[in-house]
């Protein structure tokens, strides 16, 4: 899908993501680490009915609508950015990190 018209007249919604390094600094000196991969993290969002009309695209053979956040609208990120960060918001900065890397 080629989201350009869609994203144009969209607000940019901006999230700061910290650097590599705040992040390596913010971690070091932990005895262990662990990583998790958000694969397709963005497929967990569900969108509203009234923006599925947005999304629409047709096919030769229907129509066709997203019903789960696709990879590509402006401001897919940073909604993604501030799920994760409210989901684990408590455990932040004591023995947690945030790092989205696209």
């Amino acid at each position: 899908m080629d989201f350009r018209k869609l994203n144009e007249p969209c607000v940019h919604n901006p999230f700061l993501t910290p650097f590599t390094g705040e992040v390596l600094e913010n971690v070091s000196g932990y005895e262990a680490y662990s990583f998790m991969n958000g694969f397709s993290g963005y497929h967990q969002i569900k969108i509203t009915l009234e923006a599925r009309r947005k999304i629409t695209f047709a096919m030769e053979w229907s129509c066709f609508q997203y019903t789960v956040m696709p990879f590509g609208l402006k401001n897919t990120r940073a909604i993604f950015s501030r799920i994760v960060v409210a989901a684990f918001k408590e455990y932040i900065l004591k023995f947690f990190e945030v790092y989205l890397d696209d």
